[in-house]
C-alpha cells in the first residue's frame, strides 16, 4: 500500500541540521506508516551521508539516495527525489529545516477535504529568518491566486499532489541555482485546481543556519538575474495583458527584481561591467513588463527606481536610494492642483522629465 505522503529532502553538507530535520518528519502525527522519507544526498563532503544513512537504519519508510556528482543546487536532488515516490502527496523540505508534529496530518487533511494540488503551511522563522505572512492570516480551504497572498510566497517547501506533477510534468529547473524554486511553484500554482492555506498551525519551521551557509545567501548575483527571467515568460505564457498579470507582476517588481535594482545601486566601482550588464537586462524587462498599473501598487520610491530603470540612469538611481536612506520612507508632502504627491528626487524637474504619477499618493492620503 502506497504512503500519504512522500517527504523528499535535498541535502548538501547540512550537518547538523540534517538531524533535526529527519527526527522532525519521523515524529509526525500522521504516523510513520504513511509515510515516506526520501532524502537525496547531494555529494556531500561533510557526514550527511553517514547520518542519512544512520537515521534510515533506525527507520523502515526511509530511504536515502546519492547524486552521481554535485548539482550545485537543491533541484537536482529534489527530482531525483520526486521521481522515485509514491506518496498520494510530495511534500518538499529543506534541509535546514524542520516540521511542527502536525504539520504533515493536517496539511494532508486539508488537501483532502478540499481536493488540492498544492497546499501551504505556516512557516515560522529561526534564528533571525523572515518567512512570508501576510498568507498566513487565516485558513484558506480555497484560496484564489489573484485575490489572496498565496503567490507571494514561492518556496518549495509545501504539499503538492503527485498526480498533478506526474500529470504535467512540472519538476524544477536544474539550469538555475537563486530562486529555482520560483519557476516550479508558479507554474504548480497556474495549474492547480486548488490551492489551500494552513495558516493556524505552525507548520514549517525555516532556519537561519549559524554557518550562513543557506544558499540562499551564498549564490551570485547573475543567478539572480536569470530567475527573473524565467518568471516574467512564465506568466506573460499563461496570462493575457491586464489585471490578473499584472498582480502577479506586481510581487516581482515589489521583491525580487526590486532587490537587485538596489544591488545594482550599491555595487562597488570595480563591479561596473557587472552593474552594466545587469542594469541592461532589469531595463529591458521593466520595458517589456512593467505598467503604471503594476507602479499604482508600488510605493513612489519603486516607481521612480523603474522609471529610472527603463531608461538605464544609473547615476540617478544611486542619487534616488541615497535619498531615502538620508531621509526614510516618509518624505514631506505638497499639494498640487488637488492632488498630494511625495517629494522625492527630480520632482518637477523639466530636465529629469520624470512622470508626476511616480510621486502621487493621493489614493492613499
Amino acid at each position: 500500500m502506497n504512503p500519504d505522503v512522500s517527504v523528499v529532502i535535498g541535502a548538501y553538507n547540512a550537518m547538523p541540521y540534517i538531524t533535526r530535520c529527519v527526527e522532525s518528519v519521523m515524529g509526525q502525527t500522521l504516523g510513520l506508516e504513511r509515510i515516506e522519507i526520501i532524502a537525496v544526498d547531494d555529494c556531500s563532503t561533510d557526514d550527511t551521508l553517514e547520518e542519512l544513512e544512520r537515521l534510515a537504519a533506525t527507520c523502515p519508510c526511509m530511504r536515502v539516495m546519492q547524486t552521481d556528482k554535485n548539482s550545485g543546487g537543491p533541484s537536482a536532488p529534489r527530482n531525483r527525489g520526486i521521481d522515485v515516490a509514491t506518496g498520494r502527496y510530495i511534500f518538499v523540505l529543506d534541509a535546514d529545516d524542520y516540521l511542527g508534529p502536525e504539520a504533515l496530518e493536517r496539511m494532508m487533511t486539508m488537501g483532502d477535504e478540499n481536493g488540492s494540488d498544492v497546499i501551504l503551511g505556516k512557516m515560522v522563522g529561526v534564528g533571525g529568518r523572515k518567512p512570508p505572512r501576510t498568507m498566513y492570516t487565516a485558513n484558506q480551504p480555497r484560496a484564489d491566486l489573484f485575490e489572496s497572498r498565496v503567490y507571494w510566497t514561492l518556496n518549495a517547501m509545501k504539499m503538492f499532489r503527485r498526480e498533478m506533477l506526474e500529470r504535467t510534468g512540472l519538476r524544477f529547473p536544474e539550469d538555475i541555482l537563486f530562486h529555482e524554486d520560483q519557476p516550479f511553484v508558479g507554474e504548480v500554482y497556474l495549474n492547480a485546481s486548488c490551492i489551500s492555506v494552513v495558516a493556524d498551525y505552525d507548520c514549517v519551521y525555516w532556519v537561519h543556519r549559524d554557518d550562513g551557509a543557506n544558499l540562499t545567501f551564498s549564490i551570485r548575483f547573475e543567478s539572480r538575474l536569470i530567475s527573473h527571467g524565467r518568471m516574467f515568460d512564465l506568466i506573460t505564457r499563461y496570462l493575457e495583458p491586464g489585471d490578473k498579470r499584472d498582480r502577479l507582476m506586481q510581487r516581482h517588481f515589489q521583491i525580487d527584481m526590486m532587490d537587485s535594482v538596489r544591488r545594482i545601486a550599491r555595487r562597488k566601482p570595480e563591479d561596473d561591467e557587472i552593474r552594466e550588464r545587469a542594469l541592461a537586462e532589469l531595463a529591458r524587462w521593466t520595458r517589456e513588463h512593467y505598467n503604471e498599473a503594476i507602479g499604482m501598487r508600488l510605493r513612489p520610491v519603486y516607481r521612480l527606481a523603474y522609471e529610472l530603470v527603463a531608461q538605464e540612469r544609473l547615476d540617478d538611481l544611486i542619487e534616488l536610494f541615497a535619498f531615502e536612506a538620508a531621509s526614510g520612507d516618509a518624505p514631506p508632502l505638497v499639494v498640487d492642483d488637488g492632488r498630494v504627491f511625495e517629494l522625492w528626487p527630480f520632482f518637477g524637474d523639466a530636465e529629469k522629465a520624470l512622470p508626476d504619477y511616480c510621486y502621487d499618493v493621493t489614493d492613499r492620503v
